[in-house]
């Protein structure tokens, strides 16, 4: 039986599949830009103005937590994953985890 996904996984995904096809820029690469955003004010090297306005709307939707950065989803926090290979290893383990999808240990209280 397929999975059924949760509004905030058909985001992720489509944002992915938008900054890969009409930006040609990887998740890892837009998280970082979010981030460096944040801390700096700043835009990675090269940043055309369109990715750069991108940039900072979506900035509004992120925030840190102690010195991780999570994404505002209404009124909950769910952590950002940068790096490509965690991404896959938290998603390996969620759906390892006795045949169930989980996804609990990424919601901050």
């Amino acid at each position: 039986m397929p999975t059924k996904l949760n509004d905030s996984t058909v985001l992720m995904i489509v944002k992915a599949m938008f900054l890969f096809i009409c930006l040609q820029i990887d998740l890892e690469s837009y998280y970082k830009a979010i981030k460096m955003y944040l801390m700096y004010g700043k835009y990675p090297d090269g940043s055309s103005k369109n990715f750069k306005r991108l940039i900072r709307d979506q900035a509004k939707n992120y925030k840190f937590h102690g010195e991780e950065l999570y994404h505002t989803i209404g009124s909950s926090l769910k952590q950002v994953i940068i790096k490509a290979d965690d991404r896959f290893a938290r998603l390996q383990d969620a759906h390892l985890k006795i045949g169930t999808c989980s996804n609990d240990y990424t919601k901050v209280e």
